[in-house]
């Protein structure tokens, strides 16, 4: 017996007729709903004419009515749907990531993250390696709810310890945001970054053992730039 539900998936799309007559010739078939609702929405991922043979008529004749349905009325929603998922995708900052997730995995698994010198580094990305030296966590993240664009930049935040974090954002000087986010792409690029999951990264063992050997002095002004604040606020 087909559920509310079911049926609100196939309204949803101007399919309602189609799904009570499948629903109705189901009651009589030996065929499940459960099926059927499974060959529905794979036909609704993939609009292709149905081969499938059913033991009653009733059932052959709503699945052709149904494809004929699908060429007018789904045909048009996979595109909306791909630019649904990409739109969330883009205030997610997913472009961004996975080329950093695909910089920091190239070098890791090539072996590429060899020593480098702390000389050829940027201010910023010494600056980044100081503050997760303790830690070694760093997310890349944006804030997409934020008013101003340049508050809602991708930044760099580095666990301090396991209560605090920091920021290296500064809404009303957006260049400071985009150094340093250009530091951990230089971090990602020489090897000294590890991609684990979406956002979140961390220091390879060299990068931790580099860290340990930068002078707070020569780091603090690119220190003092940076926001701190609770880990969960």
């Amino acid at each position: 017996m087909a559920r509310p539900e079911d049926l609100r998936l196939c309204e949803g799309r101007g399919l309602a007729d189609v799904c009570h007559a499948l629903r109705n010739a189901s009651e009589r078939s030996t065929q499940t709903w459960s099926n059927l609702k499974l060959n529905l929405v794979e036909a609704l991922a993939s609009p292709v004419s149905h081969e499938t043979s059913y033991e009653d008529d009733s059932l052959n004749n709503a699945a052709i009515t149904l494809d004929q349905n699908l060429l007018m009325a789904v045909n048009l929603n996979p595109i909306d749907n791909y630019l649904h998922g990409s739109w969330e995708a883009l205030g997610n900052g997913a472009p961004m990531l996975v080329a950093l997730a695909q910089l920091c995995s190239e070098r890791w698994v090539r072996g590429q993250s060899g020593s480098v010198e702390l000389s050829s580094l940027s201010g910023e990305a010494q600056a980044i390696l100081f503050a997760a030296r303790a830690r070694g966590i760093v997310e890349i993240k944006a804030v997409n709810s934020a008013f101003d664009a340049a508050a809602r930049l991708l930044a760099v935040y580095v666990e301090l310890d396991d209560e605090h974090t920091i920021a290296f954002r500064d809404s009303k000087n957006p260049e400071v945001t985009v150094r340093f986010l250009d530091g951990f792409r230089e971090l990602c690029e020489k090897g000294l970054m590890i991609h684990h999951i979406f956002r979140d990264f961390s220091l390879a063992p060299g990068a931790i053992e580099l860290a340990r050997t930068i002078d707070r002095g020569q780091v603090q002004h690119l220190l003092d730039k940076a926001t701190e604040f609770g880990l969960h606020d």
